[in-house]
């Protein structure tokens, strides 16, 4: 066998040094990519979780907006029903009176209500049109419900509060007021 001399011991020992510095390199690269690669992981974890934390946020955001439409749709159907009812209650008032100011001698105002012909009454703007027309033919054609000896002697009706000796065409503004006053209170208990 041949002998191995020392230049070329030297020779693989100069190989053999700079393949140790290569494989140090190697290790010190994949140490720093491995840290990078950590580092870059957290960073990716961070913005996942904050991104994660955000839809989270905007689905809670969106829920809060769909109860507080659904509240919003409840409280208005309510006060739209309130509404109906307030108008409704306020124009049976308004018939009511008006009934009791054109039957002032009227038995029961109720009952005269209740005998009105409806296709002679129209409602306008919040007001009932035709009363006046309704009551004049009802006294004709069930003239039982109405005290023909002297107008206005019913209790508790505006016309009770007429005095026996002026009709309404024949009292001052402040009398008018007056009974206008009394009637309103009267229909109110």
């Amino acid at each position: 066998m041949s002998e191995v001399t020392e230049d070329q011991v030297e020779k693989m020992q100069k190989q053999l040094n700079q393949f140790q510095e290569q494989l140090e390199l190697a290790k010190q690269s994949k140490d720093r990519m491995l840290e990078e690669s950590k580092s870059w992981k957290s960073k990716f974890q961070e913005a996942n979780a904050k991104l994660e934390e955000k839809e989270t946020a905007d689905l809670e955001t969106k829920e809060e907006w769909k109860e507080l439409l659904d509240k919003t749709k409840n409280e208005k159907f309510h006060l739209e029903n309130d509404l109906k009812t307030a108008r409704k209650r306020n124009l049976q008032q308004k018939i009511n009176f008006e009934v009791a100011r054109y039957a002032g001698n009227a038995h029961d105002v109720n009952d005269v209500i209740s005998a009105l012909d409806e296709s002679l009454l129209s409602v306008e703007n919040d007001d009932v049109l035709g009363i006046e027309e309704a009551v004049k033919k009802l006294k004709g054609e069930k003239s039982y419900l109405f005290d023909t000896k002297r107008p206005g002697t019913v209790t508790k009706r505006p016309g009770d509060m007429l005095p026996e000796d002026k009709s309404w065409s024949q009292m001052t503004e402040t009398e008018k007021d007056s009974l206008f006053k009394k009637s309103v209170a009267s229909l109110l208990e």
